[in-house]
């Protein structure tokens, strides 16, 4: 019996490993990308400061000083979209890693049920959907649409 529940630990141990490093990558890539597009707009704004400074200075004429300063801002507005795109993206791994959390909390809730019944029901299945009859087949796909997935 030993060997079997310490293989069945050791199964645990590591799918909570894995639960809770799931993500993890994608986490830290994601604010590692912020962090640096953060710092990018920041020098992009001195330097779109320095330009205007040599704009009246007279080192830039104007039109080079516009060509520049639509670059730059181009750049810059590109730079805010992808930090827009990340921080929806920060979202939805927070989203999955509370539905996974909840996945756990509710197989652990009915780990032992004795008799499934409508509070069950509706926790696990938030819908079923019966598709038409084929009478060729005498059949009609279910589909199940869980509570805790994607």
């Amino acid at each position: 019996s030993f060997p079997t529940r310490r293989s069945s630990d050791l199964c645990k141990l590591k799918d909570n490993m894995v639960e809770n490093n799931l993500f993890a990558d994608q986490l830290n890539n994601l604010m590692k990308e912020k962090e640096n597009i953060n710092k990018e707009l920041k020098n992009k704004n001195l330097y779109l400061q320095g330009l205007y400074e040599d704009f009246k200075k007279g080192f830039l004429d104007e039109e080079q000083y516009i060509f520049l300063k639509t670059k730059y801002k181009y750049d810059s507005n590109k730079l805010e979209e992808r930090l827009h795109t990340i921080d929806i993206r920060l979202l939805d791994i927070q989203i999955k890693q509370n539905k996974l959390k909840d996945k756990k909390t509710l197989f652990k809730k009915y780990k032992q049920i004795k008799e499934l019944n409508v509070e069950i029901v509706n926790n696990f299945i938030d819908q079923i959907v019966i598709g038409k009859y084929d009478e060729e087949t005498g059949q009609r796909k279910i589909h199940i649409v869980w509570n805790f997935t994607d």
